[in-house]
């Protein structure tokens, strides 16, 4: 069983329109299921899938955690050897417990993986919760301060693949910002000239295909700097907001495609350590699930193609 507190946003809508976004990996078979089962309250009360909320009402929906956060009973371990694991995030689901939001409607990936593979295991990189894509785990203390040395050195690529909204001018470019977190609300906004407690922010993107009718970019995504919200925030900027993004994105887009959790996709790692360094070997390593991921946004957009 899951409960969650009906906010503001979610007033007077439909209970089903607010599981819909609030668990963006459940399937419309399940849900419809979990509604003539009656496994859904608010307030205590069992209601029908066309029942208007309202702030501050309390909802449950009683589903198996593996259905309701679209979790394959078996996690995709991309690539492992003695120092690391690289596993896939699916969307829905928080990367870390220690920095994620917390709650009894809250799932973490990397206990997940840990109960899995070690309780030694510690996550390097973050992925927003709506966010899919490649996590990185080290083995050992000597791994993971190898790992996060050669982050903060940028000695680790991280590209993405993000669905955006529009045609660029240019096939390719880099985006040299500065980025400000409001620590109120958590919204990253990118200006074009230094304000105060901005950090710089730089993102490099390439257009691998415009696909006419529907008005959208399919972009390979590198990370010269690592912000909170970053691609999100910067696509945002630029007017290409991504596909599906509730928080960057535009309303009428996400509706049009009835999509409500970003289009965005954390899709290959390559190293440059040292030669002096004990994970050196990595170099040799690239590890990329970005074809995969590609079948899968095409197979999404092609419904929308007549």
């Amino acid at each position: 069983m899951r409960e969650f507190k009906i906010t503001k946003n979610q007033d007077n809508i439909s209970i089903y329109s607010v599981i819909q976004k609030e668990f963006p990996n459940l399937n419309s078979s399940s849900l419809n299921k979990v509604f003539r089962l009656k496994d859904v309250k608010i307030n205590g009360k069992r209601v029908a899938k066309d029942f208007l909320v309202h702030t501050g009402d309390i909802c449950k929906i009683y589903l198996d955690d593996n259905i309701l956060f679209g979790i394959n009973s078996k996690i995709d371990y991309v690539y492992e050897d003695n120092n690391i694991v690289v596993a896939y995030k699916p969307k829905g689901i928080e990367s870390n417990h220690e920095y994620g939001k917390k709650g009894i409607n809250t799932i973490y990936f990397d206990e997940l993986v840990k109960k899995e593979k070690g309780e030694n295991l510690k996550i390097l990189n973050r992925l927003d919760t709506n966010t899919e894509g490649l996590v990185l785990f080290s083995k050992s203390k000597l791994s993971y301060k190898e790992l996060l040395d050669a982050f903060k050195d940028n000695l680790i690529k991280k590209e993405y693949i993000a669905v955006v909204k529009g045609k660029f001018k240019k096939n390719s470019g880099i985006l040299s910002n500065y980025i400000l977190k409001n620590s109120k609300d958590g919204f990253s906004k990118v200006y074009e000239k230094k304000v105060e407690g901005s950090k710089t922010c730089i993102t490099e993107y390439t257009v691998l295909k415009y696909i006419k009718p529907l008005d959208v970019s399919i972009l390979e995504v590198t990370l010269h700097t690592g912000r909170t919200h970053q691609i999100r925030a910067h696509m945002k900027h630029i007017s290409h907001e991504i596909v599906g993004d509730s928080k960057y994105g535009l309303n009428q887009i996400n509706d049009k495609f009835k999509i409500y959790s970003q289009m965005l996709y954390a899709v290959k790692y390559s190293f440059k350590f040292k030669n002096t360094s004990p994970l050196f070997y990595l170099n040799n390593v690239i590890i990329d699930v970005s074809k995969k991921v590609q079948d899968k946004i095409d197979k999404v957009l092609l419904r929308y193609i007549k």
